[in-house]
């Protein structure tokens, strides 16, 4: 591969913040709330325009009937009363990704949190196994932010990766799970879409959900392509413009064939890739798959992301790096249960917990690494995070 040299330069400190929360998804509101209303002074980087992540860009919004965590609760409570929610048949939630792009706002707002949007980490630097400072590219330039304690919630473990924390890619061979870009339909005639079944079979499985917040609308898990390394752009290229035809193949095939479909058209396709799998973080503890089914509580659990599967402290705990937390689909973990460890609920979980380990490292002048567990279950439990199972 050919090469250049980019001369030397000063780069301007443009922020200087207790916490830095580098991603706005669906473990980074969480992690910037949890922070702020700790009494931290807080600053969340996102690179979108808008907070809320998989569930608003990624369109991901429905949340099954076992969904944990104080922001999930929270958002629900709120989001029902403003009518940017809905409970389905199933027990399943359901919540407009408008809205909750709004909602997250107002959150965020009211607990003091500073947003810097359309921002990207691209390095870390690191003294004495502490990150000083994150550089951050934006349409302004390149620029420094200085925290005193990092939340990695890129869910890519970027900030990871950028401070050299070692982490697990992949299975065996580096191959990732499929990527899909979900989508939604509107104007569908709903009894008979819930009782037709289609006059020929489909191009492809795609699975949807009525999700009763507007008459009519539907939520679309798009097609899936296998093989992509979504830490690649041009895989991610490859991959969007793939997936995008097959949305519309599917569209042209349920307005001919798929009744209740007949008017029906696409009112939004997701701006963000519904991407699965990337990076994992070798943690403090490796949560593995007898952890999980054996039902432990862990001593330093932080909260639990069903019922009955706890999430330990060290999950979130990366190896080498003392003021760098990390939560969301990346936390330290074994591959087989990636499927329910990175859904929505579990990432608003750990990314709860980060942020309050956070804000408490820098009340206490302490690392993440040499926090008093038990002063962080004790906000935890204030705050409202369970520490004993729920009845079912």
């Amino acid at each position: 591969m050919k090469t250049v040299f980019e001369a030397e330069r000063e780069i301007p400190v443009i922020a200087e913040t207790d916490v830095l929360v580098v991603g706005g998804g669906t473990a980074g509101l969480p992690a910037a709330l949890a922070a702020a209303r700790a009494g931290a002074d807080v600053l969340v980087l996102e690179r979108y325009g808008y907070v809320g992540g998989a569930s608003a860009g990624g369109l991901v919004i429905t949340l099954p009937k076992d969904r944990q965590g104080v922001i999930t609760s929270e958002l629900e409570g709120r989001l029902l009363e403003v009518g940017g929610a809905a409970l389905i048949d199933n027990g399943w939630l359901a919540w407009c990704p408008e809205m909750l792009k709004w909602m997250g706002l107002i959150m965020l707002e009211e607990a003091g949190v500073k947003m810097l949007f359309h921002s990207w980490c691209v390095e870390c630097l690191i003294e004495d196994g502490k990150i000083d400072s994150v550089i951050i590219e934006s349409k302004a330039g390149r620029h420094a932010v200085k925290a005193k304690v990092v939340v990695d919630c890129t869910g890519d473990a970027d900030i990871a990766e950028f401070a050299d924390a070692p982490f697990a890619q992949g299975d065996e061979n580096g191959e990732m799970t499929g990527v899909t870009m979900m989508f939604m339909m509107s104007n569908l005639d709903e009894e008979k879409f819930k009782t037709g079944k289609p006059s020929v079979k489909p191009p492809r499985h795609m699975h949807s959900q009525l999700t009763n917040i507007h008459p009519g609308y539907l939520n679309v898990w798009g097609g899936r392509i296998n093989n992509i390394d979504c830490l690649n752009p041009w895989d991610l290229t490859k991959a969007e413009n793939e997936l995008r035809k097959q949305v519309f193949e599917w569209v042209a095939w349920a307005k001919q064939n798929m009744p209740g479909c007949e008017k029906s058209y696409i009112s939004m396709t997701a701006p963000q890739l519904g991407v699965r799998e990337t990076r994992r973080i070798v943690g403090e503890y490796w949560l593995s798959k007898s952890d999980w089914d054996a039902k432990i509580i862990f001593p330093d659990h932080i909260g639990f992301a069903y019922v009955d599967k706890s999430i330990p402290y060290g999950a979130i705990l990366p190896q080498k790096i003392d003021n760098l937390l990390v939560a969301g689909r990346c936390i330290s973990h074994d591959r087989d249960i990636l499927n329910e460890v990175r859904l929505i609920p579990p990432c608003m979980v750990t990314g709860f917990a980060a942020g309050a380990a956070a804000a408490l490292s820098v009340q206490d002048d302490t690392t993440p690494r040499k926090l008093d567990i038990t002063r962080l279950q004790a906000v935890l439990k204030d705050s409202g995070v369970p520490f004993s199972p729920l009845p079912r």
